[in-house]
């Protein structure tokens, strides 16, 4: 019962992604999302001795309004930071980084975790994908993910990092001026 309860509450978030702003003088600023889920989730990785941290080449003076809604936004970048959390060994760095990429804004989360395994990587962003491992939820997160993104018109992946980790990254356009 429980689980059908998740999983109504979770159709009804699906019905409601249709309300998001294209509008610039609404929409949402990147760069601020990234610094409250960083500033959220700091405790937590200070408590378990790893780093969080926002990219240090990121441009704090151009302009980083995308396509979406807010509370959504930070919700993706919760989720990926998250993941990116149960994922990583201690004494390890989690970075968050936005790119300008022409008309969209590119936002990374890397870590040092052990990365994906290759047979899981074509599922990650399907319904309860959960991978070997069991150590998400119920597998929905990078699912919310993935339509949330794709219906602002953006896309999301994962690559692994050529040393060690995850790169889970995502595209969002800018308003139209």
């Amino acid at each position: 019962m429980l689980i059908r309860q998740i999983l109504d509450a979770f159709s009804a978030e699906i019905k409601s992604l249709e309300s998001f702003t294209s509008d610039l003088t609404t929409s949402p600023d990147a760069l601020a999302c990234v610094r409250e889920v960083v500033e959220l989730f700091t405790p937590s990785f200070v408590l378990n001795e790893m780093q969080l941290e926002l990219a240090v080449n990121t441009n704090i003076t151009v302009g980083w309004t995308v396509i979406g809604d807010k509370s959504r936004l930070e919700r993706i970048l919760t989720n990926l930071v998250e993941n990116a959390f149960r994922h990583s060994p201690p004494a390890s760095t989690v970075t968050v980084s936005l790119q300008q990429d022409k008309e969209y804004v590119l936002f990374t989360v890397d870590d040092e975790g052990f990365g994906v395994p290759p047979e899981n990587v074509d599922s990650l962003f399907q319904k309860f994908s959960q991978g070997n491992t069991n150590r998400g939820r119920i597998g929905i997160g990078l699912y919310f993910c993935r339509i949330t993104v794709e219906r602002w018109g953006g896309t999301i992946g994962y690559l692994p990092r050529p040393d060690k980790g995850s790169r889970f990254w995502f595209r969002l356009p800018k308003p139209k001026v």
